[in-house]
């Protein structure tokens, strides 16, 4: 910037210096013009000192400065950086790229454009490749054609080359098929199925191809000597799995990612992270290796423990959710979506950390189950899997007797879907097990209306496959089972002596079985006096009976005195 001002301040001199010289210049010019006038009108000189006055004034005056070449010349390095010049690659010689000016791109539009190219014109640039738009013998790919090439000198096309399903017999791409072709931004091979080779210089010197994608060639066995040279703003290269290990020739990938901010061999360095991005975690990540180890040798860029400017491996860590039988979990069991927590990226041989999973609606608590949550990145697409047991609707288990009395309140219990449901019957005193029967329960009412069926007793069933029914075990009261009283004894008090076996009291039903609630009978007291074994049995009144009859009583009584009265008035006359 000092040197710019000072380059300035002299121009303005230089201005100033002429602007004044020829103010005098003119001045002495029109005095001389004066006096020679003068002295022809008086002397009859003629015309020739004012000739001579014209010489004299043009030799006061300097040659006007050229403004735009002073700046040119004396332009700084850090100004050229910010209009770099990408140099051309002189291939032959196998040096340092030489520097070539930019190609300039033809706004105007064609008038006899074909419709085609029209049409690519609407989509802002990207063309609609078909498989007339190459050059192809047999198998080959020999250049592009000349419908192409013409729409591409439009400086129109938006860079993006990409081959046509159509084009899966091509296997080679021929030497010097794409080459210099400056407006070149990405590569798709995905298309070439059957693509084995790209022949030398294939795409040589295409200085501002940035990407290129093998992601479906498996087939992809030799990518020739000098093939992406030059290519000095490729920065990712996309990998998918191959059949067999890649031969890459010599000069394949040299001076690629490099730049020089002034056009000069001097300055030509590395400018940025080169990444190779491995689709999976198979022949892709031996490929990756395979190019980032020959890119960082061939360029001679340093090692990942010196520096940044490298080629290096790009990895992700992604969680995964899935169930007992390894079917992703997409929505819990309220139908909400399950979103995976965010993706870790990063390079091969970064520390990761995932967050923790999140609770699932209608899932217990995960368990890791592939990968792990921390540990270090090794290129490619990671996954880490969360596997979530299904949580079973709850079951229903009544234990009755054969007249569907409940023997023990109903017992309901829950588990995952994989767990294991044990159907061995308790014993319960005075009865033996009879048989065990199982319902689907309807939720369409308030109460369920259960349809038993016989099943199998003293077996395990999956809680998933029984999930939400209901299980009845039946028990038949023991027919030995009678009461045996106790001698007698004097009654004392308020309580009998001795000792009275009563049933316990009969549970209510099992809903919808048909079953009837056993009616509450009148208390009953047993005396059993000494010395007799006859039994006085009292049936205790039932509390509140005296008064039902005083109310209609009264009310006969007030009825009656009213009409008494109202006759004795009649018969006065009161």
């Amino acid at each position: 910037m000092k040197k710019n001002k000072e380059n300035n301040m002299r121009i303005y001199r230089q201005v100033y210096r002429d602007s004044t010289n020829k103010m005098f210049a003119k001045l002495g010019k029109r005095w001389i013009y004066t006096s020679l006038a003068m002295i022809t009108m008086l002397g009859g000189v003629g015309v020739t000192p004012i000739v001579l006055a014209d010489s004299l004034a043009t030799k006061q005056v300097d040659a006007p400065v050229n403004v735009n070449d002073v700046n040119s010349s004396n332009q700084s390095a850090a100004e050229k950086m910010d209009n770099p010049v990408l140099p051309s690659v002189n291939f032959s010689t196998s040096k340092k790229p030489v520097t070539k000016a930019p190609e300039k791109k033809n706004t105007t539009t064609n008038k006899n454009m074909s419709k085609k190219a029209k049409a690519a014109q609407a989509r802002n640039g990207a063309w609609t490749f078909t498989r007339a738009d190459f050059n192809i013998e047999g198998t080959t790919i020999v250049t592009l054609s000349n419908e192409f090439l013409e729409y591409y000198n439009s400086g129109e096309w938006d860079g993006n080359l990409s081959f046509p399903a159509d084009m899966d017999d091509i296997t080679t791409i021929a030497n010097t098929a794409f080459p210099d072709l400056w407006r070149m931004n990405s590569v798709d091979f995905d298309n070439l199925v059957n693509l084995t080779t790209l022949d030398e210089n294939s795409f040589y010197t295409c200085q501002e191809l940035t990407s290129i994608r093998f992601a479906n060639n498996p087939k992809l066995k030799t990518i020739g000597g000098g093939s992406f040279f030059g290519c000095l703003s490729l920065t990712q290269i996309t990998l998918g799995d191959f059949d067999g290990p890649i031969e890459i020739g010599e000069d394949a990938f040299k001076w690629v990612s490099y730049f020089s901010p002034d056009g000069t061999e001097e300055n030509f360095h590395p400018y940025g992270n080169g990444i190779v991005t491995p689709l999976t975690t198979g022949s892709a990540l031996t490929a990756a290796q395979q190019f980032v180890d020959y890119i960082n040798t061939e360029n001679g860029y340093p090692d990942a423990d010196a520096g940044t400017l490298v080629w290096r491996i790009s990895g992700t860590v992604t969680p995964r959710y899935v169930d007992q039988q390894g079917k992703e979990i997409t929505q819990d069991s309220n139908g909400k979506p399950v979103v995976a927590s965010t993706t870790n990226e990063g390079f091969r041989g970064d520390a990761y950390t995932l967050p923790a999973a999140p609770t699932i609606a209608g899932y217990g608590d995960p368990k890791v189950v592939s990968g792990s949550a921390t540990g270090m990145m090794t290129g490619g697409p990671q996954v880490v899997t969360y596997e979530y047991r299904t949580a079973a609707q709850p079951i229903t288990i009544y234990r009755v007797d054969t007249d569907d009395n409940e023997l023990e309140a109903p017992e309901v219990i829950s588990g995952y879907v994989d767990d294991k449901l044990d159907l061995t019957p308790k014993n319960f005193d005075n009865y033996k097990f009879k048989g065990l029967y199982n319902a689907t329960n309807s939720m369409t009412r308030a109460v369920p209306k259960l349809n038993w069926q016989s099943t199998d007793a003293n077996t395990s069933v999956k809680y998933g496959d029984v999930s939400g029914q209901s299980y009845k075990f039946v028990y038949e009261k023991n027919s030995s089972n009678t009461e045996t009283p106790n001698t007698p004894s004097p009654v004392t008090g308020d309580k009998p002596s001795g000792t009275s076996t009563q049933k316990p009291a009969e549970p209510d039903k099992l809903p919808g079985t048909g079953g009837k609630k056993t009616p509450t009978k009148p208390a009953k007291t047993t005396v059993m006096n000494s010395g007799n074994t006859t039994n006085s049995t009292t049936t205790l009144p039932k509390a509140g009976r005296s008064r039902e009859f005083l109310a209609p009583i009264l009310g006969i009584v007030i009825l009656s005195g009213v009409l008494a009265v109202n006759i004795w008035k009649k018969k006065y006359k009161l």
